[in-house]
């Protein structure tokens, strides 16, 4: 009796821990910058991340595919493709004049927009210097097989 318990436990842990796995993971993709100036100077950082839902950095780069991830007027479009993806996707930021991400946008392979969203910015003073940081995130799950993990180095930006 007890090697059948032995196994319907082992099968329903086995089956939890598939039903766990099998979960697709969601990640943000995130437009970032900031600014500063103050009596020691000013400074401008920009960048692009993959995130998943755990906070796990997929990807990150501030100048993906040697340019920066927001511009202006139609903004920039780019595509990733990973080794660990099983479709590329696209990927758009338009910025306002100071280069803070206004708008941004993904679109799966299949040419479909799959989520668009409004950048939002802060900005700080404390009588010396002011710093304006900003950013716009999307959302997209991951198909399944799509696994990714920390760091991926198999990246082609287009």
């Amino acid at each position: 009796m007890a090697p059948k318990i032995l196994t319907a436990l082992s099968a329903l842990v086995l089956l939890a821990a598939t039903a766990v796995h099998a979960e697709p993971q969601i990640i943000n993709a995130v437009f970032s910058s900031g600014e500063f100036s103050g009596l020691g100077g000013s400074g401008h950082s920009a960048g692009f991340a993959l995130i998943d839902q755990d906070g796990t950095t997929i990807y990150e780069e501030s100048y993906p595919g040697d340019h920066t991830p927001c511009q202006q007027y139609d903004g920039r479009t780019f595509t990733v493709d990973m080794g660990c993806f099983v479709q590329t996707r696209t990927f758009n930021c338009k910025a306002d004049f100071g280069g803070k991400p206004e708008h941004c946008s993904i679109t799966g392979a299949d040419g479909n927009l799959v989520m668009e969203a409004d950048g939002t910015s802060d900005t700080k003073f404390n009588g010396i210097s002011v710093g304006i940081d900003a950013a716009c995130v999307v959302q997209f799950q991951f198909k399944p097989g799509e696994h990714c993990d920390a760091d991926q180095t198999d990246v082609t930006i287009t």
